[in-house]
């Protein structure tokens, strides 16, 4: 198991927790070189905008994203609720989304990461935004999560919205 408090403080020179999202980004590739032996390609499921996928393209990364509307961004088409062919890749992340759908989308979603090898969830326990659907405490989300992935470490990356990364891999 890493020591993700020590990764996270070595990459940022701090204790302090709640980057933006794309201040998590070197954060999350980090965890994904030191935590599996082939990370690529990666597949982001809920891209929303592709800002993760094009910040990883941009350092090398082969990674496609995923998401139900169309930006014109590059990004596919699908409704990640349902299967996906997840054939293809080696890593599946899910950043700030489960928590967008009800329990029979998120059961859909993390049905589709188990398919693949290794997986990065970042997950909010905060209820202030009327556009969660799902709200879970992080014990309640580990255990809901591991029914599909094996949970390999945790950490809490945002005091004021209570984010959380996991990282898992598939069930043995």
């Amino acid at each position: 198991m890493c020591d993700l408090q020590v990764q996270y403080q070595k990459l940022y020179k701090t204790t302090e927790y709640g980057q933006s999202l794309n201040g998590d980004y070197p954060f999350v590739l980090n965890c994904l070189n030191r935590n599996m032996y082939t990370m690529e390609p990666v597949i982001d499921l809920g891209c929303g905008r592709g800002d993760f996928v094009i910040w990883l393209n941009s350092r090398g990364v082969i990674a496609t994203g995923v998401d139900w509307v169309s930006l014109y961004n590059g990004m596919e088409i699908a409704d990640i609720t349902n299967r996906i062919d997840m054939s293809y890749y080696n890593t599946a992340t899910c950043l700030n989304v489960l928590e967008h759908f009800d329990s029979k989308g998120v059961a859909g979603i993390l049905d589709n990461m188990s398919k693949v090898s290794h997986q990065i969830i970042i997950v909010s326990e905060h209820a202030d935004n009327h556009m969660h659907k799902n709200i879970k405490s992080i014990p309640e989300w580990l255990e809901y999560i591991s029914e599909y992935l094996d949970i390999v470490d945790y950490l809490l990356l945002d005091n004021f919205t209570n984010r959380y990364l996991i990282i898992a891999k598939q069930k043995s």
